[in-house]
């Protein structure tokens, strides 16, 4: 994997294949936390959209991937689906609920601790708990 960083990203991370390889190019000036979750997300692509390691002849006639023209913005289902990954590899179930229980107070979860505890940020790691049910999409 080759990582390298660009000024010139209207967006926070791109995935390419490279030859047989891949590279993931990162917005210059992200937050630490930002980085962490979008270099997830794009291994979500990697997986999950251009087969990688898991389906070779999806890989193999992969010449070019681009993102959805959103990116990061969540409005396709490739999106959707590369931001969840990222979620769960970054925050696992079983820890997440454990981390979420020890940060429960009132009544209520301290939504800034737990994404402290993984290094997210706190957009993150409330739709992981609502993705998982402990947290109301309500809010």
């Amino acid at each position: 994997m080759n990582t390298t960083y660009s000024n010139h990203l209207d967006y926070e991370a791109q995935i390419e294949k490279i030859h047989d390889e891949f590279g993931i190019t990162l917005k210059q000036d992200s937050h630490e936390n930002r980085v962490r979750f979008s270099i997830a997300h794009e291994l979500g692509h990697l997986f999950l959209h251009m087969g990688y390691i898991i389906d070779e002849e999806k890989w193999n006639s992969t010449n070019i991937y681009t993102d959805s023209v959103y990116y990061r913005y969540g409005y396709s289902v490739e999106e959707y689906e590369a931001n969840e990954f990222a979620a769960a590899f970054l925050m696992p179930m079983d820890i997440f609920i454990q981390t979420a229980e020890e940060n429960y107070d009132s009544g209520q979860y301290n939504i800034v601790n737990i994404a402290n505890a993984f290094k997210v940020s706190t957009e993150a790691a409330a739709n992981r708990g609502r993705w998982l049910g402990l947290f109301s999409w309500d809010k």
